[in-house]
């Protein structure tokens, strides 16, 4: 018998060439799969824009709502009908455990049901909070009070913590989420604008400028009228059709794993830093949010109230003063992109973490006139609030899709050490001054600073971790 005769294909010395074609046979492969995928991408790019703007919409007007009925008007409220701020970290605390208490069932519906259909869910829940709340302001119910505060603030927690989830699974990892959750903070920040600008014009327009509570019941009560196109607004989102994100990871290991026959381990390299720095990193920033939740608990709430004491501030000009912090932090998270994409997201985190902390260092030890302490103020809440959503991409970046609910869930313990240090804010505040709670504030927030710091050296140990979390 003749010998037989290797088969010449296109491309190959001989025979033994067969790994080489299977390679690229699987390359071929892979890259229909792409070209369908991108296909896919720009069908439902439309559906996916509509998501993205209908949940900014949501956190805009959510925000305004939240505002209205339960912003600084209603921590001077509280104020007036029991006389001291310690009521007013009363209620806060209550409202941090009932977040506290949804945490981990609001997680866990989030990875295994529709973040959608949670959300709706969701909204019907705050529809029964806000008329609670409005009957219970309406006839100063004190128990009552409590009951629509705590499941209102079950809805708020609730909705900004799956509506980031959700616009992470939109979105691909890097600028373009940080860019998305950046306008999601300025909408969520508006929104918080707009909440006492309409109680300034109400004030305007009654002409009534008294701290009584008969005065601020119609005010307060505005808010639950936003609520309803919030609630059109949240049940016209539907689930998207362009791949998210953690569909197109898998689709690049497999084009990595197909080019990939040497046996050097490229497509090792190529799955990204291992998963163990990557939760590591994640428990960093976010241990380093708690930390300054804690702080900014002390604060927060009563900056309308510091007004009103220190300064004999009205209705109009605490509502003024809102107004103007709220804008403040909707122009710094617009900037804080672009400063991220500058500087590297880490850096640009830790820059305006410290310089926010030394701007409330000054403060708890200034006491100039409001002229003065104002525009220091404003500054401080704009620079120390802008990195939040930076932050929050990051996170989002290095926690796999299937766990990013249960993930925003345990970072409901933000809101409960809010809540919680709102209580100790309320004491010093009662038993020293305001600025004594401003003095305990900038501390936690040097401290929690450190966090951001080892983040920052964790990421400089592992260049894939670095590239990933926008390090370069």
């Amino acid at each position: 018998m003749a010998p037989a005769v290797p088969v010449q294909r296109e491309g190959f010395q001989d025979a033994s060439g067969f790994e080489i074609r299977h390679a690229e046979d699987s390359e071929t492969s892979v890259r229909r799969r792409w070209s369908a995928c991108c296909r896919h991408s720009r069908e439902g790019s439309g559906s996916v824009s509509e998501g993205i703007r209908l949940s900014q919409v949501g956190s805009f007007l959510c925000a305004t709502s939240m505002s209205l009925a339960s912003g600084a008007l209603f921590d001077a409220y509280l104020k007036v009908l029991e006389g001291t701020n310690l009521f007013v970290g009363d209620v806060e605390t209550a409202n941090g455990m009932a977040a506290l208490a949804t945490a981990l069932p609001v997680g866990w519906l989030a990875d295994r049901w529709s973040r959608i259909n949670v959300l709706r869910c969701n909204g019907l829940l705050g529809l029964l909070g806000a008329v609670a709340l409005g009957w219970a302001i309406l006839h100063d119910n004190i128990p009552m009070l409590f009951v629509g505060s705590t499941v209102m603030s079950m809805h708020n927690f609730t909705y900004f913590s799956i509506s980031s989830a959700l616009l992470a699974d939109m979105t691909n990892a890097g600028h373009e989420r940080t860019k998305v959750l950046g306008d999601n903070a300025t909408m969520s920040s508006l929104g918080r604008a707009s909440g006492p600008a309409l109680q300034l014009l109400a004030i305007l327009v009654s002409g009534r400028e008294d701290w009584t509570c008969e005065e601020l019941h119609p005010i307060l009560c505005l808010g639950f009228v936003i609520f309803v196109p919030y609630l059109v607004c949240v049940w016209r989102v539907q689930k998207p059709d362009a791949p998210s994100l953690a569909a197109r990871e898998p689709l690049a290991a497999s084009t990595a794993e197909a080019v990939d026959t040497s046996g050097c381990g490229s497509c090792e390299a190529s799955a990204g830093p291992p998963m163990w720095k990557k939760w590591l990193g994640a428990t960093l920033l976010e241990t380093g949010s708690l930390v300054t939740a804690v702080g900014s608990g002390m604060t927060f709430k009563f900056w309308p109230l510091f007004f009103k004491g220190d300064y004999g501030f009205s209705p109009a000009g605490v509502c003024a003063m809102q107004l103007a912090v709220w804008v403040s932090i909707a122009l710094a998270a617009q900037v804080s992109p672009k400063l991220a994409r500058y500087l590297g997201r880490s850096r640009s985190v830790i820059l305006t973490h410290y310089a926010g902390c030394s701007l409330m260092f000054l403060i708890s030890f200034y006491k100039g006139p409001a002229i003065v302490v104002m525009p220091l103020i404003l500054l401080r809440n704009a620079v120390q609030n802008s990195n939040v959503p930076v932050v929050q991409s990051m996170i989002m970046d290095l926690v796999p899709s299937h766990h990013r609910g249960k993930w925003s869930g345990i970072a409901s313990l933000r809101r409960m050490t809010w809540s919680g240090s709102a209580f100790v804010g309320g004491y010093l505040s009662d038993s020293h001054d305001y600025r004594y709670a401003f003095f305990f504030t900038a501390c936690f927030h040097s401290f929690s600073g450190i966090f951001l710091l080892l983040f920052s050296l964790l990421e400089r140990s592992d260049a894939q971790l670095y590239e990933l979390s926008g390090g370069c």
